[in-house]
């Protein structure tokens, strides 16, 4: 037993130092296959991270129905600013919405030039408990508040939610096909560069077929060698990640800080660098276990 596992790892090495030029680019295939998805799921991973983040910092604006008596608007403040959940409610007249508007910059001013208040509703700002919520019960609460007498509209950013949860599954679906594809195409790259190297050692398989060398003896040391690039280029990818990480995810979560609310952009994490490596060596060995096998049938 001893004797077999030495000779597989001698014929391993042997084979890995005589093509160490392929050997460097078929790991560098591999590295770079798991990169494209690996940047992929750590941007949806990131962009589900955003959608947390803009629900935990989310307002709710509360549009009042048309008419509404100063009364009336006093009674519904004094009213929300009980629900569970509310930290403080503002009143923001039709006057002051204009204000606000005009004091975004000069664009936005001109835009409303001439604008009469009176043609924009009152509106309340709910501003929740710590100033964070999870995005569910910040629906819970709008649902429940939309449910009140003289509401007309509740808004805490729902189209937006919306769009980025739609984009964010659409990633996701289409990650599933995007990885299958990437999946195919290295274990062909990684096949046809361990049947070249078969068709190499071709004498040799011959000589071990006629001494009664079984198909798994002679299989064995190839789907090494792919194991071993697989290794290789997932080491290779976690590494480049480990870099991004610490170059280019700081100076990116700076360049978007303001639509980031303050999140940090991650690009490595303990469990990616793991799922890389584990992904190169099923790929290397599936791939090299898929090319000895067609050479050794076609040449049986």
């Amino acid at each position: 037993m001893m004797a077999n596992l030495r000779y597989f790892v001698g014929q391993t090495f042997s084979a890995l130092k005589r093509s160490a030029w392929s050997s460097l680019l078929t790991s560098s295939t591999i590295c770079l296959a798991l990169l494209i998805p690996a940047f992929y799921v750590t941007t949806l991973q990131n962009l589900e991270s955003l959608t947390l983040v803009w629900g935990r910092s989310a307002n709710i604006v509360v549009v009042l129905a048309d008419g509404l008596s100063p009364e009336a608007q006093d009674t519904l403040d004094s009213e929300l600013g009980t629900l569970p959940g509310v930290s403080k409610t503002h009143p923001v007249s039709p006057e002051e919405a204009l204000t606000r508007f005009k004091a975004r910059g000069p664009k936005a001013a001109e835009l409303v030039e001439g604008v009469s208040p009176d043609i924009l509703p009152s509106t309340i700002e709910i501003t929740l408990a710590t100033g964070f919520a999870e995005l569910e019960a910040i629906e819970n609460l709008a649902a429940q508040i939309q449910t009140m007498s003289n509401i007309d509209e509740v808004d805490y950013g729902q189209d937006e939610f919306a769009q980025l949860e739609n984009l964010v599954a659409g990633l996701r679906y289409g990650g599933v096909g995007i990885g299958l594809l990437i999946f195919l195409a290295t274990s062909l790259i990684v096949a046809n560069t361990i049947r070249l190297n078969v068709y190499a050692h071709r004498d040799e398989i011959s000589i071990l077929r006629l001494v009664g060398a079984t198909h798994w003896f002679i299989r064995l040391p190839f789907i090494l060698e792919g194991a071993f690039w697989g290794l290789t280029g997932g080491l290779l990818a976690s590494a480049l990640l480990w870099a991004s990480q610490q170059v280019v995810a700081p100076q990116l979560s700076l360049l978007f800080a303001d639509t980031l609310s303050g999140m940090d952009i991650v690009f490595f994490s303990t469990s990616t660098a793991f799922t890389l490596v584990a992904t190169g060596l099923v790929l290397g060995t599936f791939g090299s276990a898929m090319a000895v096998r067609r050479f050794l049938d076609a040449d049986a």
